[in-house]
């Protein structure tokens, strides 16, 4: 009874595996990947790296990545790219590469460096998404402002030449007083002039009739562009969302083999059961917090003035039992009126007080201060607030573990982690979450700290 129950449970378990193997093609088709070795050595390639490329898999493997150059972009485009990623920071811009039968094809490529234990890096991952398409359109729409740009000079030209026209009518009309003898002759010359000035106002018509034909052409790559953008995003989340289901079911059989079958699984049978169990706990985590990312770009955002003490009152209910185990004190001082998105600010307010919570010092209870203050945007040293609007500065100020000040700017970005993930869990999107929300606040926000000495983020965003 045991062996049979233990069989349907492998082949549920298979089933999941295989739906999750197939959600992980269906992103496949969609997406470009190559794995490089830190001299740019190929090592890994995906089908759809082949298929743009038309190269075989055989025939990129061990390939420089120099295989693919087109001779578009400058040295110094690629002496950057190379500088960039060799310091172990992700490289993100569009590419033209050549494939195997000349043809030339258009990649938005996201670089990231794998580093080792010295922060150097030993391999890159090269993430990409053809946008030969959509570099076409924008070529389209190049030549669609050159065209009418053409065309106004064209316009102003006829112009001059009607005021040409004119003064010579003019001249002619002053010419026919002073010489009544040649009335005659003036006469004619005034109807050639009044039949050019016809022709230059009937081409004056034909060019306003382009003018208005390029910027309905316009408008429709615009609106094409616009669709094609909104598609891509509903894609990302519905994939993201997808995957959940067999991640959930892959927990819940996981956890059933250690619950109901663990007399059954040796003690290797056991740890592979718990990593799987725990590497599907982990890969949820990320899909949500992907999820988190993706609703700050994609969701409508509607700004309301809200009382900031009410969302971080929310936040900390939701730590209460981490903040009575760990001893955690939190000081809210005077908090402003803001102009926010509430579900997104929220969602700021639980990244950043969860992270002073999970990075604490293992022998000091945690000791967090929020702060607020309305001031002018030309009382800080930053040019993207505006000198005379008022801004509402958040400071919060913990005592944990910290880091190292050269790391102020790359804690907030994609996937970046300074500490072990196998000490202190999570995906590194969190802090990214956080800035793309400021951003989205029309703010800025600032991290400074030193090991061991705790951290401070100054957060500025419009106030009420």
């Amino acid at each position: 009874m045991a062996n049979k129950e233990l069989n349907q449970s492998q082949k549920l378990l298979q089933l999941s595996l295989k739906e999750a193997s197939e959600y992980k093609d269906a992103l496949d088709e969609t997406t470009i990947i190559a794995i490089t070795d830190q001299k740019g050595i190929i090592k890994k390639v995906n089908s759809n790296f082949c298929k743009i490329s038309k190269y075989t898999e055989e025939e990129l493997i061990g390939q420089d990545h120099k295989i693919l150059n087109s001779g578009y972009h400058s040295k110094a485009f690629i002496h950057d790219l190379w500088k960039t990623i060799a310091k172990g920071k992700t490289w993100k811009g569009e590419f033209k590469n050549k494939a195997k039968d000349g043809t030339f094809y258009w990649v938005d490529t996201t670089i990231v460096p794998f580093l080792n234990k010295e922060n150097k890096p030993y391999q890159y991952l090269a993430i990409r998404v053809d946008i030969t398409q959509r570099k076409a359109s924008e070529e389209d729409l190049k030549s669609a402002n050159i065209d009418l740009v053409f065309q106004n000079e064209e316009k102003e030209k006829r112009a001059a030449e009607l005021g040409i026209a004119n003064k010579k009518l003019a001249f002619e009309n002053e010419e026919k007083e002073k010489r009544a003898a040649e009335l005659g002759v003036a006469n004619k010359e005034l109807a050639f002039e009044n039949e050019e000035k016809g022709k230059r106002a009937a081409e004056l018509i034909v060019a306003n009739k382009e003018l208005v034909f390029q910027n309905e052409e316009k408008e429709k790559r615009a609106a094409e562009l616009t669709s094609a953008n909104k598609e891509l995003e509903s894609f990302t989340y519905i994939s993201s969302h997808d995957l959940q289901e067999p991640l959930r079911k892959i927990q819940i059989f996981a956890s059933r083999l250690l619950s109901d079958e663990s007399q059954n699984l040796s003690d290797k049978g056991k740890r592979h059961v718990t990593g799987m169990h725990d590497a599907a706990n982990r890969m949820q985590v990320l899909i949500t917090d992907l999820l988190a990312y993706s609703r700050t770009t994609t969701l409508e955002r509607k700004f309301e003035s809200t009382d900031l003490n009410t969302i971080i009152a929310s936040v900390l209910s939701d730590f209460s039992e981490t903040i009575a185990e760990k001893n955690a004190i939190v000081h809210v001082g005077h908090m402003c009126h803001a102009l926010i998105i509430p579900f997104q600010f929220r969602q700021l307010m639980h990244n950043v007080i969860g992270n002073a919570l999970k990075f604490s010092q293992a022998d000091l209870p945690p000791l967090i201060s929020i702060e607020s203050s309305i001031l002018k945007g030309n009382k800080v040293e930053n040019q993207n607030l505006l000198p005379d609007k008022d801004y509402c500065h958040i400071t919060i100020t913990d005592n944990g573990i910290g880091f190292e000040p050269r790391y102020k700017d790359h804690i907030f970005e994609l996937f970046k982690r300074l500490h072990d993930k196998e000490k202190i869990s999570g995906t590194g999107i969190g802090l990214t979450i956080v800035k793309k929300i400021v951003e989205n606040h029309h703010g800025i926000i600032t991290a400074t700290s030193e090991l061991n000495k705790g951290a401070t983020f100054d957060i500025y965003i419009p106030a009420s």
